[in-house]
């Protein structure tokens, strides 16, 4: 059993083959959002979600970058639209950095919460039942970064996709 590090999310794929939508978007006002951050549309303006997020765009591509005004800086962001999958991080809100691994998390909806220490967004196996965000699809395998998860590894990488009901961008939002 192993601890994996935090990561920002960053989308990966789609699961049509598809190339992956991005949006350039006019930032809120004195953003200070971190790369990896889940975001969504504030009054015209991109804004980082507050917690248990009802509406997400997306996942920005960097730090937000603190214009003065609304829509001073853009941001392109990876959207969350039905069939994108993201690589992120699995844990739980219940006691951040005990999130184990279990076959049985695969294609489970789960949560979308803030780290308390380093601002990373991650999937909440602790949010099951109530306020779920996403699905897990996977856990992440890389062979270029000698990088395998194994049953029972804490904070381990998955691939999960948003929720059509939580994607801003769908018609009933």
């Amino acid at each position: 059993m192993a601890t994996q590090a935090k990561i920002a999310m960053a989308s990966q794929q789609t699961i049509f083959g598809t190339p992956l939508p991005r949006r350039n978007t006019p930032e809120k006002a004195s953003g200070t959002f971190k790369k990896g951050a889940v975001v969504f549309m504030n009054a015209g303006f991109l804004d980082e979600c507050g917690a248990n997020p009802a509406l997400i765009l997306g996942v920005a591509t960097r730090d937000a970058q603190n214009g003065a005004t609304d829509g001073a800086k853009s941001q392109l962001v990876e959207l969350a639209s039905p069939g994108v999958l993201f690589k992120g991080y699995l844990d739980t809100s219940a006691s951040e950095g005990t999130g184990v691994s279990a076959n049985t998390d695969l294609f489970k909806g789960v949560g979308l919460t803030k780290s308390a220490a380093g601002g990373f967004w991650y999937a909440d196996k602790g949010k099951t039942t109530v306020n779920v965000r996403a699905v897990i699809w996977d856990f992440w395998l890389s062979v270029e970064n000698a990088q395998q998860v194994v049953i029972g590894d804490i904070r381990p990488p998955v691939l999960f996709g948003v929720t059509y009901a939580n994607f801003q961008g769908n018609v009933g939002s």
